[in-house]
């Protein structure tokens, strides 16, 4: 959901939300939050444990994927 600070996010099941800079990488996101998301790689796709599920009717706040989430999503 855009506004004018930038964009919500909100992170299910917890029902967390923040309001982050256009930008700002889902991790990143979910970190201000206070979501905790495992990762290994440190959010550079490496080892998809940090792999989310997006709602499609919120998915035109965000960037096409870049080539390497491309291959690494399938």
């Amino acid at each position: 959901m855009k506004s004018q600070n930038g964009v919500t996010v909100m992170f299910q099941p917890e029902g967390r939300k923040a309001v982050v800079n256009c930008g700002i990488s889902l991790l990143e996101a979910a970190r201000k939050a206070g979501v905790t998301i495992t990762t290994r790689c440190g959010g550079k796709a490496g080892c998809l444990m940090c792999k989310v599920k997006i709602a499609n009717e919120e998915a035109t706040a965000l960037r096409p994927p870049g080539d390497i989430e491309r291959r690494k999503l399938g």
